[in-house]
This record gives structure tokens, sequence and C-alpha cells, in this order.
């Protein structure tokens, strides 16, 4: 309920439409209002009038459930509120599988968790007093190990390992809280040493899915990967640091830029 130059806040419903061109007006949003603030439901539609996400407020914050969907009505994701505090996030692959999982503890994130269209579990790391900290652990989809190690005050910490899909060591790091030391080593799917030679990595039915140098177990000069047979990217290393321009191809098209410096995001950009 409102009156026109009215000095009372707004009590009520808002309905917003657009029109497509026809005679039709299609249902944009809809939510609702207590003393002037979002309080309730608020729902969005798209031009199918088919909901596309709901969210819940109370007094003007986020309060309860948010959630998002795909275009054929599946949950796409949902989020837990509290007084606008943030409790947990999930999100969902187009087939339902769980596709992450977050928690969240007096505004910060405690827990992630990511999994892959199957429903194998990727990443698991926890977040106590929000940093990083214990052992992180992330597999390939095929559930095996893919990388483990260990953060201390949110920095990787000790001697960090990565696996290569077939089980073996691809890859053996050393830290301290955050800084590289020591010798990195690299081994190729065979067990082969490679940490000064030229790598190639393969997808498991053969296409190549990574190349470039390595020198003391750190990339190198100029490397490309290969997404699929329609993303590729290239760009330069310097002792294992993004250095310079990263260019991503979409079936040979360019389809960004990015320029690098000491492996930071640095100046012209598209």
């Amino acid at each position: 309920r409102y009156e026109i130059n009215s000095t009372y806040p707004f009590d009520g419903v808002i309905v917003s439409y657009v029109n497509d061109g026809s005679e039709r007006d299609i249902l944009k949003y809809r939510e609702n209002y207590k003393n002037g603030k979002k309080h309730g439901l608020r729902e969005k539609f798209n031009e199918s009038g088919q909901l596309t996400s709901r969210y819940n407020y109370k007094n003007g914050e986020n309060h309860g459930f948010f959630e998002e969907f795909y275009e054929n009505g599946q949950l796409r994701h949902r989020s837990e509120y509290k007084n606008g505090e943030s409790i947990s996030s999930e999100g969902f692959h187009p087939n339902g599988e769980l596709r992450y999982l977050s928690k969240s503890k007096n505004g910060e994130q405690v827990l992630r968790k990511t999994f892959d269209r199957r429903g194998n579990l990727l990443t698991n790391l926890s977040f106590p007093n929000g940093q990083i900290k214990g052992v992180s652990k992330e597999f390939h989809p095929n559930g095996q190990l893919k990388e483990e190690g260990v953060y201390t005050e949110g920095k990787k910490d000790g001697v960090w390992k990565s696996f290569h899909r077939n089980g073996r060591v691809y890859r053996e790091q050393h830290w301290n809280k955050g800084k590289r030391i020591g010798t990195w080593k690299v081994f190729d799917l065979s067990g082969r040493d490679v940490s000064n030679s030229m790598y190639e990595g393969f997808f498991d039915d053969g296409q190549l899915e990574e190349k470039g140098r390595y020198v003391e177990g750190k990339k190198d000069g100029f490397w490309e990967w290969n997404n699929s047979v329609v993303y590729k990217t290239t760009g330069n290393y310097k002792n294992g640091k993004k250095e310079g321009l990263f260019e991503t191809y979409i079936y040979g098209i360019r389809g960004s830029i990015m320029n690098y410096e000491n492996d930071k995001l640095h100046g012209y950009s598209e």
C-alpha cells in the first residue's frame, strides 16, 4: 500500500512488466516490501514467463534461500542466508549432480568442495579462521588424486605433489609458507624426469593437452594448452611465472588476451 507523495514507507507488492513488442505484457519480477524495505519473496522471470531466480529477504537483508534455475527449470544454484550473512552455497550441474558446496561461519568461508558431472570429488578445502589450513586434495574426473599438499596460515607449505591421471607423480614442489624453495621436479606419464626438458601431456584419448619446456622443474618459455578441440591457450613463462601475453583461441579465432608481469595481470587485456 502506498500513496503518491506519502511520507510513509511502502508496504505491499511491486510487480514489473516488459512489453515484447506485441500487445502482451510479460512479467519481469515480483517483490514484497515492508516499511520501505524488501521483505519476503522476490521472483524474477525470463521472456517466456519462466522463473529464473527467487530470493528471500528480511528487513532489506538476504534471509533464507536464494535460488537460480537453468532454462529447463532445473536448480542451478542455491544459497542460504541469515540476516544478510551467508551460511551455505550449492551449485548443480545441468544433470542435477552437485557441482560445488561451500559453507561459511561468521561471514568467512570455512569449507569448499567441488564435484564433476558424475559426482566424483574434485576439490576438498577447509578454511579455519578464514584462511586455508591443513591438507588440500584435488582429484581427476576418474577419481585419481590430482594434487595434494598442506596449507599453513593460508600459504602452501612443505612438499606438494601433483599426479597424472594414471596415478604417477607429475610434479613435486617444495614450499616454505608461500615461498618456493629447493629443487622442483617434473615427470612425464612414464615416470621419466623432465625437469629440464620439453614436456608434452596428453588426454586419455591421445590428444595433446599441454606442451612446453621446464627448467629446474619450472615452466619457462612458450607454452600451449588444448582444453578441447574448441579451445586453445598460448603464453610465456619466466622462471615459473606468467610473463607477457596469454591468448585464448576458440575454433582458431582469438577470443581473449591477457597480459602478465611477474605472474600478475598487468596492463592491456581484452
